[in-house]
């Protein structure tokens, strides 16, 4: 049987329940997105990732900047994925191969009457291998999202806008101020761009990556 596993980031350990200081939840879905689009190919059993982490960090301020990072219950796996004590004696007992070996030897190699777990890692080509796939990956995000979750989100005004700040990006102060301070002007800026003139806009930025709409 031949199974995909989106194996996410980690910094300082990876518990199989847990991870400690992983990455923000877009590069995450980077990684599960090709799982999900491979056993969608191939006919491969998803074995669901470990979303859960801790985050660390030398400076006590801003690890807590970081602390909605966790993920704990932002998803729920469905039938589609083996989870739990069975994903945990899965990873230890098959045979594990990375997603290039498995694409150069191709599924049929794989494919005996032994366990191959396929491990998908990384960022690879960001969003080359994921093009056509666009809806089927919406809907299966959707089917995992917790419950709560997508509540919130259909109590949003439609159409609306969402601007992500990246305060990894931005400068550091101990106080935090120039972080805040730095992230209301990018998301009156991002308004702007979407609102009003684009040249007003970009003059706005004052310097920062802009992206019109």
């Amino acid at each position: 049987m031949l199974y995909a596993y989106p194996k996410l980031p980690w910094k300082y350990a990876h518990l199989g329940f847990i991870r400690v200081s992983g990455a923000g939840l877009g590069n995450l879905l980077f990684p599960w997105a090709r799982a999900v689009v491979a056993a969608k190919k191939y006919g491969m059993r998803l074995i669901w990732p470990t979303w859960p982490q801790l985050y660390l960090s030398k400076k006590p301020k801003l690890a807590l900047e970081y602390i909605k990072r966790h993920y704990f219950g932002y998803f729920r796996p469905t039938e589609e994925y083996i989870s739990g004590g069975k994903k945990l004696r899965l990873l230890l007992s098959a045979k594990k191969v990375s997603e290039d070996e498995f694409f150069s030897k191709g599924p049929h190699d794989l494919r005996s009457s032994e366990d191959y777990v396929v491990v998908f890692e990384g960022m690879k080509d960001l969003f080359n291998s994921l093009m056509g796939y666009h809806e089927t990956l919406r809907e299966h995000l959707l089917s995992i999202v917790a419950s709560k979750h997508l509540a919130m989100v259909k109590k949003l005004p439609w159409p609306s806008i969402s601007v992500h700040i990246r305060f990894g990006d931005l400068p550091f102060t101990e106080d935090l101020s120039m972080m805040r301070e730095k992230s209301l002007e990018i998301s009156v800026a991002a308004v702007m761009v979407y609102r009003s003139d684009r040249e007003v806009a970009r003059s706005t930025w004052k310097g920062h990556a802009c992206l019109c709409v």
